[in-house]
């Protein structure tokens, strides 16, 4: 680091400090007002205003924060801000506390509690309400920002509002099938039928219909695709304007509504749980911190504004859970593209973080969350009555009840009532016109554990399934590459450092695991690498030394694999080519030799394809690795092919070096001798060195002819010349007549 950039560190590092100390220093003065707001004799409308202001200016001191980290800054670097955030959610709900019980009850008097002695002051409740939300703002402000430098800087192509996140059969099917519970349970509830003893035989077509759906469905959502696809080709996509357009239209929009939405709740509310940050046990810290005191909130305000945190810290749980459904879904997705370059747009959120176990975490705080917004419901509405199981303690109380309804809502737990087991509960549905209202909600809270709470488990259970399925897939040799988590695990499983070693190394047992996969694809005539070639080129490439780059250098020096980008294969492929082994295997007669020099020129002609469909990472430095792969098997007819690659590669450039490299096909030894050393000068300014590429055949002479007349607009003055030199001795001294008179030709059409 220069000293300029250890000074600009510095500066940085103080204003930081700065703002987090002036952060705290206006929680400080808040803290005294509070003490002190008897001696100052404020009104509550004075009160109010002192707050709100205090507030607001440690969070508009959040905000700049949040402006000048989101500029260097990732999503898991925020701590700081993290910090300001828990702080004042702690401090909100302490205060809130205090304000009901101990010494501070008379002081304090917010009336924002739920056993507050009077109806709840609204202009406490309305400046709580603003400093609540907008605590939130300067973290909220950070994501977007690094979203959109992310999306800038093309780290991350993917949209930031994806619209196809929800397909509209997904959509519709879906909304019928909540449609259809929601609407059943809404018309048993208010008794507007008795399903009496009809519920043993809907029973059993519900979940009939519902294996009989699982099969059909899929099909008649490709039957209708089919239809649509038809019409089209009959009648044209303009068909679609008239009154059938208007529901699909419709459904088009709904679909792209509820993606956006989605992308919301991973982009901004996920976030917010803070478990994307980076360190031992920090996001599982974070998201209780983060969690429980909104939790507390739910629960000590009055009815029904607790709902509002507790609605809050639910939406963060689910968002939790909608981010890791997009992590796994990216997992999948790079399982098939063996690529975890967060710059591609299938990639949505990359994989800096696996989040089941704060996803879980979060689906595990709905156990206390359901519960909180059952009390709340019930001090607005009442629909509940207390039955003698009641301690008079509401929090255990109402943990109790949902408990009580988890047994009867979680498959396998609700085998107690085979038994008879007398559950006692401490709320039960009131006699009144409130009781259709409980069993609504009662039977929400068992929709909530079947639909979203054992779907997060079963899912969590499948990864694992599908983590050991693809460990013995790659010891059977089918699979040459894991996902992002599974191969995390695979390397740090495998490489270790040893008593008095410098840097990681391999295990024995990973030893002996590779080469078992590997002649596992021998046998299945696949080819013989350790690991998928393209995993390998971008494992090597991270910055940071562990163990996952560690294992990709060993494997491809061990196996001796040519990984990478194309430009950066053809390199090792010429350091490969240059050694004495390999010269001398190009030389060997025996039958393992000519095997070896037919599996080099595979890699080659695959090298030059890769380069050939992206001919930008072609240039001058690789333009000389080429000159020297083509050096060594310039006495090889098996690379023909290689060579005419070679040539369409070349005539991509437009720098003398390509010409020059091209040229040395064509000039023979017995040329004129001043016109022979003419062109070798010229060669050596390009090349370095004259090499001697002389090609046998005519018609590959005359091919290179044709790369070079192709050149020629492109190219400077001196590649001119030197063309015109290479054309003028092609014409008058090749020993083949059609290549002279080819070459002729050619340049008479210069001329």
């Amino acid at each position: 680091m220069t000293n300029q950039a250890k000074r600009k560190h510095s500066i940085r590092r103080i204003f930081s400090l700065f703002d987090g100390v002036r952060t705290l220093l206006l929680l400080a003065l808040a803290v005294i007002v509070a003490l002190f707001e008897p001696t100052l004799e404020l009104g509550r409308a004075e009160w109010a205003l002192a707050v709100a202001a205090i507030g607001l200016l440690m969070i508009g001191a959040q905000l700049l924060r949040a402006w000048e980290m989101s500029r260097n800054c990732t999503l898991g670097e925020l701590h700081e801000l993290f910090v300001y955030l828990i702080i004042s959610l702690i401090a909100g709900s302490a205060v809130l506390y205090l304000d009901q019980v101990g010494p501070l009850s008379s002081t304090l008097d917010l009336r924002l509690g739920s056993s507050a002695s009077s109806e709840p002051d609204w202009i406490a409740m309305a400046v709580a309400s603003v400093l609540f939300v907008m605590s939130f703002a300067p973290l909220i402000l950070a994501f977007i920002k690094i979203e959109r430098r992310q999306k800038r800087e093309k780290k991350n192509q993917s949209k930031i509002l994806r619209d196809d996140i929800v397909s509209i059969p997904s959509l519709v099917i879906t909304a019928i099938v909540l449609a259809s519970i929601f609407t059943l349970a809404w018309a048993a509830g208010s008794g507007r039928f008795e399903l009496g003893r009809q519920i043993n035989v809907l029973t059993m077509a519900v979940v009939v219909g519902g294996f009989l759906a699982i099969i059909f469905v899929p099909n008649m959502v490709r039957a209708w695709n089919d239809l649509i696809e038809r019409r089209e080709a009959l009648t044209g996509p303009t068909a679609a304007n008239g009154v059938a357009a208007v529901p699909m239209s419709f459904l088009s929009v709904a679909a792209r509504g509820v993606s956006y939405f989605d992308s919301i709740l991973v982009r901004i509310f996920a976030p917010l749980s803070g478990a994307t940050q980076k360190g031992f046990m920090v996001a599982h810290l974070l998201v209780l911190l983060v969690i429980v005191p909104l939790s507390a909130m739910g629960f000590v305000l009055a009815a029904p504004f607790g709902l509002v945190p507790i609605s809050l810290a639910a939406l963060i749980a689910l968002a939790l859970g909608r981010r890791w459904a997009w992590v796994e879904d990216d997992r999948e997705t790079a399982s098939r593209l063996q690529s975890t370059d967060p710059g591609k747009a299938d990639i949505k959120v990359g994989f800096d973080d696996d989040l089941k176990d704060e996803a879980l975490l979060g689906y595990a705080s709905l156990f206390v969350l359901v519960p909180l917004a059952l009390y709340q419901i019930q001090g607005a509405m009442g629909v509940f009555e207390a039955t003698s199981a009641s301690t008079g303690n509401p929090f255990i109380d109402w943990l109790s009840f949902f408990g009580a309804e988890l047994a009867k809502a979680v498959p396998f737990v609700d085998w107690w009532e085979i038994y008879n087991v007398d559950v006692q509960v401490p709320f039960e549905a009131s006699a009144g016109a409130g009781g259709e209202w409980a069993r609504h909600l009662t039977f929400a809270a068992r929709a909530i554990v079947d639909l979203v709470i054992m779907a997060a488990l079963f899912q969590a259970l499948t990864i694992w399934q599908r983590s050991r399925t693809q460990k013995k897939l790659y010891s059977t040799g089918e699979l040459n590459a894991f996902d992002p988590f599974t191969e995390e695990d695979f390397f740090e499983r495998g490489m270790h450092k040893p008593y008095g070693a410098d840097t990681l190394q391999p295990k024995p047992s990973f030893k002996r695991e590779i080469s078992a996969h590997v002649e596992a694809r021998k046998k299945l005539s696949l080819e013989p690498l350790p690991y998928s070639r393209e995993r390998l080129g971008e494992l090597i490439k991270r910055t940071r030394k562990d163990d996952l780059s560690l294992g990709a250098e060993w494997m491809i020096k061990t196996y001796d694999v040519l990984a990478g980008e194309p430009r950066e294969q053809l390199r090792q492929l010429a350091q490969r080519w240059n050694t004495i082994p390999s010269r001398e295997r190009f030389q060997g007669n025996a039958p393992e030799d000519k095997a070896w020099v037919r599996e080099q020129k595979r890699e080659l002609e695959r090298i030059l394809d890769g380069l050939l469909r992206d001919t930008a990472g072609f240039r001058g430095p690789q333009i000389g690795c080429l000159a020297e792969c083509l050096s060594a098997v310039q006495q090889h007819p098996e690379f023909a092919y290689a060579r005419l690659l070679s040539f369409e590669l070349l005539c991509e450039r437009e720098t003398g070096k390509s010409a020059a490299l091209l040229g040395c096909h064509v000039l023979k030894e017995d040329w004129p001798e001043e016109l022979r050393d003419q062109l070798k000068r010229r060669f050596s300014v390009h090349l370095g060195m004259p090499r001697s590429l002389y090609l046998g055949q005519g018609r590959m002479r005359a091919e290179v002819l044709l790369a070079l007349a192709s050149q020629y607009p492109r190219q400077g003055m001196y590649a001119r010349a030197m063309i015109e030199e290479l054309l003028t001795g092609a014409s008058q001294h090749d020993r083949d007549a059609s290549v002279r008179q080819k070459a002729a030709a050619l340049l008479s059409d210069l001329n």
